[in-house]
């Protein structure tokens, strides 16, 4: 086996990785005649294992996410999106020693292709979203406002109209709660994270990976988020909305609005991630002031 070297840990950390990774290829009895890479990621442990009949992609916890995320909800919502053929083919399904090992999709990952994204690819990515929503299994509850509010409170802030917060907008934000809100008798599956960084593009098909905080929510609400964290220009969010509208079957003005919504929730996460940390807090002050800017662009204020 090659020498498997964990970066980001030092230490009895770095040795308990190192231990469940050999740990995991042993039951998977793959030879020693494997590769490891560690891939990037912010919270768990990712690593990229070749062999001679391909590639396997190795999940473990990792410091910043033990105890903090239910693996056994996270596993069903992937071993369905397996089944249902938008997510990668599951290997090995271990949540309660938070270890998921799938087959490695060939393709390329949203946030590695070339811009602008093509009609094409919106309409597979939007195709895939349909067939999510139309799956059963999926449990649990994204509701954005609550998210809101609870990374306000994270980010120690008492009020959201202060001008380190929300300033002027927070009016504005708050008037969209009456207008883009769940409807328990409209949620469907929704993969909640929608990010670049969690599509792989084969050319066929896009497949979407990493179901974390996958639950239920608005049609709307990954939609949004995609088009808010992939960054879509004026013309690209112009092909975005009209597949989404085309296809799911939804207004407009509706999903303009619960784009603002998703503004709204990565606005306050980035306020609550400017608290935890604190050794990249001129990072994040830029991060905050540039998603308020947007905003208040957005919503004409």
């Amino acid at each position: 086996m090659a020498s498997v070297r964990p970066r980001g840990f030092g230490g009895k950390a770095r040795a308990s990785v190192n231990r469940q990774l050999r740990q995991v290829l042993r039951t998977l009895d793959l030879s020693d005649n494997v590769s490891c890479q560690k891939l990037h990621g912010t919270g768990n442990q990712t690593w990229l294992v070749g062999m001679g009949a391909g590639q396997i992609v190795v999940r473990l916890d990792g410091s910043e996410t033990v105890g903090f995320v239910d693996r056994a909800k996270e596993h069903r919502h992937a071993a369905i999106a397996s089944s249902e053929g938008f997510g990668p083919q599951i290997l090995l399904s271990d949540p309660q020693d938070g270890v998921l090992v799938t087959r490695y999709v060939e393709g390329r990952r949203l946030d590695e292709g070339v811009r602008p994204l093509t009609a094409e690819l919106m309409r597979r990515l939007v195709c895939q979203l349909a067939r999510l929503q139309s799956c059963s299994g999926f449990g649990g509850l994204m509701d954005p406002w609550a998210k809101v509010k609870l990374y306000l409170d994270d980010a120690g802030i008492d009020d959201p109209s202060a001008a380190g917060a929300f300033g002027h907008l927070w009016s504005r934000v708050q008037s969209l709660e009456g207008v883009a809100c769940l409807d328990n008798r409209t949620l469907v599956p929704c993969h909640v994270d929608l990010v670049p960084q969690n599509l792989i593009d084969t050319g066929e098909c896009v497949f979407l990976v990493d179901w974390e905080y996958a639950a239920l929510s608005s049609p709307l609400w990954d939609a949004a988020y995609f088009a808010v964290e992939t960054g879509l220009d004026s013309e690209e969010l112009a092909l975005w909305r009209r597949q989404v509208t085309d296809v799911l079957d939804v207004d407009t003005a509706d999903f303009l609005n619960w784009m603002a919504v998703a503004m709204s929730v990565s606005l306050a996460w980035c306020l609550a991630r400017q608290r935890r940390d604190q050794s990249s807090g001129d990072d994040w002050r830029v991060e905050i002031d540039r998603r308020r800017s947007e905003l208040a662009e957005f919503l004409g204020v």
